[in-house]
Formats: C-alpha cells, structure tokens, sequence
C-alpha cells in the first residue's frame, strides 16, 4: 500500500467496504448476525459496527506507519546490500510476509478495545446475570467490522493510485476484483481471530493467520515476479480462492457455536 489518499479513492475504498460487508453478513448466517447483535449496548448496532470498522482503519493506518513502513525501509537496506550474494527469491520472503506480522497484531488490538468499550456485559435487566463469551458474537461484531475497516483503507490508498493514473476502465477491473478479493480476506481472517481469541485459542490462531497473510502476498509478489502483467488473472483467482476459503472457514465456525449461556447468580434486591 503506498501513494497518497484521494478524495475518489477514498469513496470508492469506502463504497467497497460497505458492499463487502453487507455480502459476508447475508453470507455468513443472517440468523447469527441477528442474534449476537444483542451483544452491542449503548450505539445501533448498525453503527456500532461502522464506528468499530473505523477503529479497525484507524488502528491499521497507525500500524502501517508507526511500525511496518519503518521497518521495510530497514529490510530495503539489508536486501541493497546482500543482493549480490543472496537468492533474489529469498529477499523477498522478509519484506512479503512483515505485512502479516505487524497487521494481524493491530487488527486485534482493533477487535479487542471495540468489544471492551461494546460488549454488553450483563443480562438486560437481570444485574449480575453476565453473558459468557460468545465466539460467533466477537467474530461477526468486531472480528469483521475490524478485518473490513482495515481493508477498506488499504483498498482507499491502492485505487487512489489507480485513479490518478487515469487507465481504462478495461485496466482498471483487475484492481477492483483484487480490492473486492482483499476485502474478504481481512474481513474473514481477522473474524476467524476474533473467534479463536474469544474461544481460548487466540495465540496459536493469531500466529497462523500472520503467516497465512505474509505468505499470501509472497505467492502473489512471486507470481508476480515470475508470471508479469500476463498472469494477472492467474494472481486474482489465488487471491479470491484464499479468500473464500477462509470465509467459508468462519461461516461453517460461527454456524457450529451454540448459544451462549448465562454465567454468574443474580445478585439480591
């Protein structure tokens, strides 16, 4: 992601964000979004999951200049003065997958201080009845508002530089359809982190799905290395198959979770 925020790209990332959004929850399960969105006090929840994808734009924007961009400058300097006595194919592995390791922690950073200041703690009504944790309700409510508003952004910046070059609309597709394919990936991914978190498998699934993300991007800088403009489409199908995948992943995870029960006795009145 690289290049400057324009006004188009920005409406045009935001625009995307929205219908990815609204394609993952009539994909997901209706019927769970529709449930767990009790989990959300104090805001709609309609808004409570756009403030939560802002929180999640927010956080990534700061962890893509506070700490991957500085870094990739220091791997930069590494790959300039080893690139004579190195594999060109293994100086790119570092670079490639730095993107998971720094977004992946941020996004749920993300999740986890939206559903401190949303999550409803007790029972409506029924003081000192508290809801237990509810994988389906983190992941649907945080995980992927979070994983949209991330990729929303980066979408922003990428087809602010697609804009202002002014191709044809014929070049300008693939873009589109790896935005869409991107959105879809962080949104699922980090729902599946959100998901695993809440269910007490947080660290092991945080660590795979920063690999996942960095190796993705290694496949696709290596077919992209490899395969040039002629293997664009090559390059999206690996993309939007990852994707899927790992939204299928959640959905058939977030189908299995039961409803959560209540935990705690009611205090006396």
């Amino acid at each position: 992601m690289g290049g400057r925020l324009t006004i188009s790209g920005f409406l045009a990332g935001a625009v995307m964000g929205v219908a990815v959004l609204s394609l993952l929850w009539w994909i997901i399960d209706r019927a769970a979004w529709r449930r767990v969105a009790g989990g959300v006090e104090k805001l709609p929840t309609g808004v409570a999951i756009g403030a939560v994808a802002l929180l999640g734009g927010i956080l990534f924007a700061l962890a893509l200049i506070w700490i991957q961009h500085p870094l990739q400058m220091v791997l930069r300097l590494w790959i300039v003065a080893t690139v004579a006595s190195t594999n060109p194919v293994l100086l790119l592995l570092p670079t490639a997958v730095l993107s998971g390791v720094v977004q992946e922690p941020a996004k749920l950073l993300a999740v986890l201080v939206a559903r401190a200041q949303c999550r409803r703690r007790e029972i409506p009504g029924r003081e000192g009845r508290r809801l237990a944790g509810d994988p389906a309700a983190d992941a649907l409510l945080y995980g992927v508002p979070v994983g949209i508003g991330a990729g929303a952004l980066e979408a922003a910046m990428t087809l602010s530089h697609a804009l202002a070059m002014a191709p044809s609309a014929g070049a300008l597709l693939p873009v589109f359809v790896e935005r869409a394919s991107a959105l879809v990936f962080h949104g699922s991914l980090t729902g599946l982190v959100a998901y695993a978190w809440s269910a007490g498998r947080g660290w092991l699934v945080l660590v795979i799905a920063a690999l996942t993300h960095g190796l993705l991007n290694y496949v696709v800088v290596l077919l992209s290395t490899w395969l040039g403009l002629g293997g664009v489409w090559l390059i999206e199908a690996v993309v939007a198959a990852v994707a899927v995948a790992l939204m299928l992943l959640l959905r058939r995870a977030v189908a299995r979770q039961p409803q959560p029960p209540e935990t705690g006795r009611p205090t006396s009145r």
